[in-house]
């Protein structure tokens, strides 16, 4: 063991050269910072990992692809737990630690040395821990014709994703923390920004989301640039992740290609979910791709701790992607726990939610240091909590229970969406249908499928297969339902201070709940029908929401979007591109600011107070001025503002929407 350290020690010193070398020829090449370094930490990895398996850890060494494969992922989670311990202590030493001139050395051996101990112990008792060689490659198998039917589900999602992509506006939310990719890459304005203060880049979005989507983001952007398309074509690839995932749970579970197919075809065309893509809504629902993998895995575990363990690593990177996934995670320990009746298991499935959830701690961590110090970092977040006010102070279970209701009915039938796009509702009664079956279908599982999947296994011992075989997971296909009513309950605490776009984490749930209960009766023996009666059900479901699109895209090249989604915010972008280099815009209202940002690709600078000593830095810099409102009955009081600080006004004009009624207003200023 002592010499396989050594050796360790010995590769990792070349690793770190390699590194440093990869990312200055990065630098020199053009490549942004981040970028680079993500680019030479591969190839570092790549680097050591051959090495370490030939001269550090040469007992056990599989030559098949599928073994390869297998040690390569593990290596790579190894040395990236390592990379986040290093990061971690390096920060609180670098926070609890006197001011020296030595201090960020002690840091940074610190640091290095916690993740060396990571690393090492990860490849010698995981990666490289005695164990039968196994060459199999454990993929997801599909035939030509089950890969053209997934390849057609995508198809109808990316045409309904890009139609009319252009619309609406970037509403401030839903281009949040993506816009941050421009301060990124082009970093030499420094602008105003409200991402979480940190030491090491953009780590979390705020106190309870992470950057997933700007990391996602990065290298979209950098191939199409900063325009609508972009964001549409980035945020898409977490529809289509989900689409993926959302078939193959329902054919593992199901074994039924068809039911698999249509259904996701019902939520490629469902509007809640494609409509999603252009609001808010579109952080939350993102975080379903890790927590559809943590389903699939939880699902077909059985006994494989393994699985059982990418299923919490997978539901901690959920909560990073946004916090309300923490709501599932009452049903996912009582249910594991009751289905295995194991604590051994449950123990596995936490310790991959700690270590899904490091990204926090990284992001903590990282606030520390930048703030430097606890303190700093406990009044900061202290303030932040305070204005966010995230618990209600009365506590009225009628209203908190009348608010939950009143905002999945909202998600679920695209209401939230119309109402933040349009400003009111555009949807017939099939939303309140699709409501309806929601909880009819839960309903079904949670309380008829325990029963009858008993009574067909001992009748089919040995044939079952789909749904009614799969009874033996860490979580079971029939208690979807009850993972609605775990977040449910968990959002009765925030009351009111919840919000629709909150609820769009059960979307692509309800179409798993309708594909199992069109798979449950389709099974039923006494009836040859079902299967075929099952498959039109579903198809009904799909022509319904295509049919629900149209007034939608109606309303939607009518007016490009209404109130702080209108699409005239492109035009104030590109009319900025073209402004002299003197000129400053000032948003004091709140929603121009990240979708200016990013249009801009941070190449205008922007202010977002009129406070005296913001007036006085631009009165210094000769600046000339540009502010943009959203009502009219505000001007005066800009106006006033501006000329008390020794400006002149020269023109208030609005920006005009398609349907030719005011978006918004520019007021020009000059020094006398």
């Amino acid at each position: 063991m002592n010499s396989q350290f050594f050796r360790f020690v010995a590769v990792g010193t070349a690793g770190f050269i390699v590194d440093a070398a990869v990312l200055y020829l990065a630098l020199s090449w053009g490549f942004n910072a981040l970028t680079g370094r993500l680019l030479s930490f591969f190839v570092a990895v790549f680097f050591t990992w051959i090495l370490n398996r030939r001269f550090t850890f040469t007992r056990q060494q599989p030559k098949c692809i599928g073994g390869m494969s297998k040690e390569w992922f593990q290596y790579v989670v190894a040395m990236a737990a390592g990379g986040i311990v290093n990061f971690c202590v390096f920060g609180m030493v670098m926070a609890v630690a006197p001011d020296s001139h030595s201090k960020p050395l002690w840091a940074v051996s610190f640091g290095s040395l916690a993740g060396l101990t990571i690393n090492f112990l990860g490849a010698a008792l995981w990666v490289y821990r005695p164990k039968p060689i196994d060459c199999r490659m454990k993929v997801v198998k599909f035939t030509a014709q089950e890969l053209l039917l997934v390849l057609f589900v995508q198809l109808f999602f990316w045409s309904s994703q890009l139609r009319m992509a252009d619309l609406p506006g970037l509403y401030m939310d839903a281009i949040n923390p993506d816009y941050l990719a421009a301060q990124l890459l082009y970093p030499e304005i420094v602008n105003p920004s409200n991402a979480m203060p940190s030491a090491f880049g953009p780590i979390l979005g705020g106190l309870y989301h992470g950057t997933q989507n700007l990391l996602v983001g990065v290298p979209v952007f950098s191939i199409l640039g900063f325009n609508v398309f972009a964001v549409r074509v980035a945020q898409g690839l977490f529809g289509a992740a989900i689409l993926v995932l959302v078939q193959a749970l329902i054919k593992k579970v199901t074994g039924n290609t068809a039911i698999a197919v249509i259904a996701g075809l019902g939520l490629a065309t469902e509007l809640a979910f494609i409509a999603s893509f252009r609001t808010q809504n579109y952080i939350v629902l993102s975080g379903c791709v890790w927590h559809l993998g943590a389903m699939y895995f939880a699902i077909t575990a059985a006994a494989d701790k393994r699985r059982i363990f990418l299923s919490g690593v997978m539901t901690g990177l959920a909560i990073y992607s946004y916090f309300v996934f923490l709501f599932f995670v009452p049903a996912f320990i009582i249910l594991g726990v009751l289905n295995t009746r194991s604590i051994n298991c449950l123990k596995f499935w936490l310790f991959g939610l700690i270590l899904g959830l490091q990204t926090y701690v990284l992001g903590y961590a990282s606030l520390v240091v930048k703030l430097g110090g606890f303190k700093n970092a406990i009044r900061w977040i202290e303030q932040t909590l305070n204005a966010l006010a995230p618990v209600p102070s009365a506590f009225d279970l009628i209203e908190r229970f009348q608010y939950a209701w009143l905002y999945a009915r909202m998600s679920l039938s695209n209401w939230a969406n119309e109402h933040m796009l349009f400003g009111a509702v555009v949807s017939g009664t099939w939303a309140e249908v699709k409501l309806i079956l929601l909880f009819l279908c839960a309903v079904t599982l949670m309380l008829s499928y325990p029963i009858r999947a008993r009574n067909f296994s001992s009748e089919n011992s040995g044939h079952g297969s789909g749904i009614l075989a799969a009874t033996d997971g860490f979580f079971r296909p029939h208690q979807v339902g009850w993972l609605l009513l775990s977040f449910w309950t968990c959002a009765l605490v925030f009351g009111k201070r919840m919000g629709a776009h909150h609820y769009s984490t059960w979307v692509p749930l309800l179409y798993l709940l309708i594909a199992f209960v069109a798979a449950h009766f389709s099974q039923r023996s006494y009836w040859k029908q079902a299967k075929t009666f099952a498959s039109v059900m579903l198809c009904l479901v799909v022509l319904m929401n295509l049919k629900q699109q149209q007034p939608f895209f109606g309303r939607l090249s009518e007016t490009g979007g209404v109130g702080k989604s209108t699409n005239a915010i492109y035009r104030l972008a590109e009319d900025a591109l073209s402004t002299p280099s003197n000129v400053v815009h000032v948003f004091p209202d709140w929603g121009f600011m990240t979708p200016f940002n990013f249009l801009t690709s941070n190449q205008r600078r922007y202010v977002v107070d009129l406070s005296p000593s913001t007036m006085m830095q631009l009165k210094y810099e000769r600046s000339a001025i540009k502010l943009v409102y959203w009502d009219k009955v505000d001007g005066e009081r800009y106006r006033r503002i501006l000329e008390e600080s020794g400006y002149r006004v020269t023109r208030n004009e609005p920006y005009w929407r398609r349907d030719q009624k005011h978006a918004f207003w520019l007021m020009e200023a000059q020094l006398d």
